[in-house]
């Protein structure tokens, strides 16, 4: 269990994440790792933090919080906290991706009616704007095959 002086750092923590303000989460953090007599315990409370925020809809805080956590040197409190959540953010990714999905099928049905329509400058302006939705080759390659269908 967390002491009672890492109890406040705990609360810091989660107002920091509710806010959305990173380096303030990351502050807290880094003082509770500093602290923390028992890195699985502290951990497992981070965890419960980050869970229970997931539940109020804060998946964005959650998610970049979650990135960073993967890079933090306290790899066994930062471990034991991710894996509290490890289903829940999967969740998230999968569904980013479907919506992103989507969001792509619905631009290339908008890309292929300015091409009939003739309309050449927007309809390359969209073409660029799904395009740009990749974040690697192979995610780019796949989106061009997706606009010559």
């Amino acid at each position: 269990m967390p002491s009672e002086a890492t109890d406040p750092l705990l609360e810091n923590l989660e107002q920091a994440l509710m806010r959305g303000n990173a380096r303030a989460a990351s502050e807290s953090f880094q003082q509770l790792v500093a602290m923390a007599e028992a890195p699985v315990h502290l951990g497992k409370s981070v965890g419960k933090i980050l869970g229970r925020l997931l539940d109020d809809f804060q998946a964005v805080e959650i998610l970049a919080f979650s990135d960073w956590l993967t890079r933090h040197s306290a790899v066994e409190v930062a471990q034991t906290a991710l894996a509290e959540i490890r289903d829940e953010l999967q969740e998230i990714r999968e569904w980013r991706g479907r919506l992103g999905d989507l969001a792509i099928e619905s631009r290339a049905r908008e890309l292929r009616s300015l091409v009939r329509a003739r309309k050449v400058g927007e309809a390359a302006r969209a073409a660029l704007a799904i395009l740009k939705r990749g974040d690697n080759e192979e995610s780019r390659m796949r989106l061009a095959r997706q606009i010559g269908a």
